[in-house]
């Protein structure tokens, strides 16, 4: 059994290496990473999450200069 996400904690691919994206846990406690480091838990409210998950790939995209991107659930 692996232990509890807490605020701080990294998240890293299977290699090894740091997510450098921002990132959302698939099931409660919805966690959401940014630049890998677990930032916000939003326990079991998913849409919350969803909404502040997208907020930041939104941004990624733009920064990265991709203004045509919309998200849509």
């Amino acid at each position: 059994m692996s232990a509890a996400i807490k605020a701080g904690d990294i998240l890293t691919k299977r290699d090894g290496s740091r997510v450098q994206g921002p990132a959302m846990s698939f099931s409660a406690p919805f966690w959401i990473y940014e630049a890998g480091v677990a930032t916000v838990n939003y326990e079991d409210d998913e849409d919350a999450a969803l909404e502040h998950y997208d907020r930041l790939v939104q941004a990624r995209r733009l920064a990265m200069g991709n203004t045509t991107a919309v998200l849509v659930h």
